[in-house]
């Protein structure tokens, strides 16, 4: 990941899948799993930036588009929740 603040990395986990409706029509599936590494706590913790405020960058940053907010993003990176509908 490039960020102003360097290079590090996150580890992720994105799966897409497709499951049918019926005959005519599926639904697309974008499950995203983002889980911080020690390389990025100790990018965000050397410039003073909390986890939670990094989601918060990250949610609404260049990702945006994948939703979930910022309590969901903030559990994601931390371990606790999987990131996705």
């Amino acid at each position: 990941m490039f960020s102003p603040l360097g290079r590090t990395t996150l580890h992720v986990v994105w799966d897409l899948s497709v499951q049918p409706l019926d005959a005519h029509s599926c639904e697309y599936i974008n499950h995203v799993m983002a889980t911080a590494t020690d390389a990025f706590l100790t990018l965000i913790n050397e410039h003073g930036i909390s986890l939670e405020q990094a989601a918060v960058d990250i949610v609404y940053g260049p990702g945006r588009h994948t939703g979930g907010g910022l309590s969901t993003y903030t559990e994601t990176l931390s371990g606790e929740k999987e990131f996705g509908p």
